[in-house]
This record gives C-alpha cells, sequence and structure tokens, in this order.
C-alpha cells in the first residue's frame, strides 16, 4: 500500500487519490444511510434556525452550513449533493 501511494504521488496522482479515497467514503456512507447535507444562507444561521432545520433530518446526517454572500434570503439545502431544496433569494 505504501509502494502505491509513493508511485501515485511520484506521478501527480493524489488528486486522483484522494477522489478514490472520497468514492469510497461515499460508498460506505451510502451502505450505511448516512447523506450529506449542506445548509446554504446569505449569513450564519441562528441557533433556532438551525434546530428548526436539524429536527427534520435523520442522527446519521453529516450537515455542514456554508454561507453565501450571493444569497439575499432564505437557504438553500442540498442533499447528497443531487436533491435540493431551494426557498432562497439570489442577488
Amino acid at each position: 500500500m505504501r509502494s502505491c501511494a509513493q508511485a501515485a504521488f511520484r506521478r501527480g496522482g493524489v488528486k486522483l487519490l484522494a477522489g478514490v479515497v472520497e468514492s469510497l467514503e461515499r460508498r460506505i456512507e451510502k451502505e450505511r444511510g448516512v447523506r450529506r447535507i449542506t445548509i446554504e444562507a446569505a449569513r450564519p444561521l441562528t441557533a433556532a434556525q438551525r434546530k428548526a432545520i436539524t429536527s427534520t433530518l435523520r442522527p446519521t446526517d453529516h450537515i455542514s452550513e456554508v454561507v453565501r454572500p450571493a444569497l439575499i434570503a432564505g437557504t438553500r439545502i442540498l442533499i447528497d449533493e443531487s436533491e435540493v431544496i431551494d426557498s432562497s433569494l439570489v442577488q
């Protein structure tokens, strides 16, 4: 394994190797029913907003918050980077 990683590093395959690891992690998460949830908002969420959103999600979900100044109001919620719940207003 070590020699494989070293060879990949020498050939500039670090990005490729990172992609392989990411794909494996994602596959394991899907098998375990874990979803990646990204919550985008114009400003950081308040505790009340965070609680309202996360109360509707699964305990196993991995949640990340992203501040997107281009949003004027509302939120966008991305589920596994494929489903989008968009209640935002964009500049």
